[in-house]
């Protein structure tokens, strides 16, 4: 077990081209956290449109904390996530994406 996550019964989502910043990115995220109530996301790359910095945290880590805290006050679980870049990711040469995967699990 890691963080509370039972491998013979975790649900993991797998998601891709979902970080636009957009509501049904958003929406997405939250059917996968909150209505599925998945403990792993797997994301398959793409933070639009450039993979900078600044994107990662408006399109990624700021939905992805906010439902994070909701899951771990609803369901007294954390959610893992890991990523995977895409080309969008490259667009930067893909140091930003290199950060945000070496920071997104941290316990905070």
């Amino acid at each position: 077990e890691l963080l509370n996550i039972n491998f013979h019964t975790a649900k993991i989502a797998i998601i891709g081209d979902f970080g636009t910043g957009l509501q049904d990115s958003f929406g997405l995220l939250k059917h996968a956290i909150i209505d599925k109530q998945a403990d792993i996301i797997l994301h398959l790359g793409d933070v639009y449109y450039a993979g900078t910095p600044d994107e990662y945290k408006r399109n990624i880590m700021e939905p992805l904390n906010m439902l994070r805290l909701e899951a771990a006050s609803r369901f007294k679980k954390d959610v893992l996530f890991y990523s995977i870049p895409g080309n969008h990711d490259y667009y930067t040469w893909g140091l930003p994406f290199l950060s945000f995967v070496a920071n997104v699990n941290e316990v905070k």
